[in-house]
């Protein structure tokens, strides 16, 4: 989600900056253009009066400094969107690292102690003060560089700062804008305009109070995407788990369960032997790991799905099916997952609710001795039943006779 926000942002920058440039080079076409028909601008053949003829004379002046002055803004304009492009990438970098030393120091530690808390505490101080440093001297032009004692205070963050916002990758830009006056006006001028831009771009229009279109599931909205009949276009997919249509007419009901990284995350959790000591996830070459035996693969296998059964339940109003049984597969949109069955001809006619749960590691809390001893071993492990996805059905069982 944070590369789809970038590169949203980025668009926008993008688009907003293409569109400008188009029209500015439109017009130094036109300009340079008239140029050529009527020569330069003769206030004497205008005969204008006193205070105009002045006036204009200083404000206008010469034609071919108005095209200079159009060629030079189509020039800046894409060196501009390029820049505040990079200045977009390097926020959320820094956002990223932030959000990435939190979840390891105060998420995903299984040994937890005070130390790591301690060592991600300062860090992420570390970094916030940094940031109110870069950007102290971001809108102050240079200010920490220019003094003698702060530019020693300041350098190391700098340096640090760098890497962490890419700024190597953009920093000559930067400078050719803070050394030219133009660019420095044409920069400072437009630099809010991109802001409102991308505030713009956030409206969307509501046409209820309580009811939108990005909605999850619930006892009180049906999200199409959950349901296998309505995913009529090639690229919607099932979010978390879907139904196959919203009306079920059979005495049984499949539930596909979505498969993704915070579920097969869930299963290691509660098996670590599952669990294999290089994660085969994300784009590998089939060279550089050891494909293991067919014989190995359906014994681990079917631990797996032993364990995917029992983290998960599912509810039907108060009708509870505790460990169902699951296979994987692919839906007609070639997405993965897992399919169940489970019966419902205990179910009367009428709208009805499926909540679907699943067990959960939230984290690993210190209880009182261990904050004494500072030992892991008397850590808990706090483990949660999530409901991950609702979805409303109507069931009314067709008559076979």
């Amino acid at each position: 989600m944070l590369v789809t926000v970038v590169a949203l942002i980025a668009t926008s920058i993008l688009i907003f900056t293409l569109v400008l440039h188009v029209i500015m080079r439109g017009l130094w076409i036109g300009a340079l253009g008239l140029r050529y028909v009527s020569g330069d601008i003769d206030f004497k053949t205008l005969k204008y009066k006193k205070p105009f003829d002045p006036y204009l004379r200083r404000r206008i002046g010469s034609f071919d400094k108005y095209i200079a002055k159009l060629e030079d803004v189509c020039s800046i304009l894409f060196a501009l969107s390029f820049l505040l492009v990079f200045y977009i990438i390097s926020f959320f970098t820094v956002i990223a690292v932030l959000t990435g030393i939190s979840y390891l120091c105060f998420v995903n530690i299984k040994d937890q102690t005070v130390y790591h808390i301690v060592i991600g505490a300062l860090l992420i101080l570390i970094i916030v003060f940094g940031v109110l440093l870069t950007l102290i001297d971001f809108i102050t032009q240079g200010f920490l560089k220019r003094n003698r004692f702060l530019a020693r205070l300041y350098f190391p963050f700098y340096w640090v700062f760098s890497f962490l916002t890419l700024s190597f990758l953009y920093r000559p830009i930067v400078y050719n804008f803070l050394d030219n006056k133009f660019g420095k006006r044409i920069l400072f001028t437009l630099f809010p305009i991109y802001l409102i831009v991308i505030f713009a771009i956030s409206y969307t229009y509501r046409r209820s109070n309580y009811f939108s279109d990005y909605q999850d599931s619930s006892q009180y909205y049906a999200n199409t995407n959950n349901y296998e009949d309505a995913l009529t276009a090639e690229d919607v997919f099932i979010e978390d788990a879907a139904i196959p249509s919203i009306i079920i007419t059979t005495n049984y009901l499949k539930v596909f369960v979505e498969f993704n990284d915070r579920l097969e995350d869930a299963i290691f959790d509660f098996n670590e032997g599952l669990k294999p000591s290089e994660d085969l996830r994300g784009i590998k070459s089939d060279y550089f790991y050891n494909q293991k035996s067919n014989i190995e693969i359906d014994s681990l296998a079917q631990e797996y799905m032993q364990t995917l059964s029992a983290i998960h339940s599912i509810k039907i109003d108060s009708l509870s099916f505790e460990q169902p049984e699951f296979v994987f597969t692919q839906n007609k949109n070639n997405q993965d997952g897992f399919i169940t069955v489970i019966p419902i001809e205990a179910l009367e006619h009428g709208k009805h609710l499926l909540r679907l749960y699943r067990l959960e590691k939230i984290g690993q809390k210190l209880d009182s001795t261990t904050m004494r001893s500072k030992s892991a071993k008397n850590m808990k492990t706090m483990v949660d039943t999530v409901n991950f996805s609702s979805i409303p059905f109507w069931y009314y069982k067709q008559d076979t006779k």
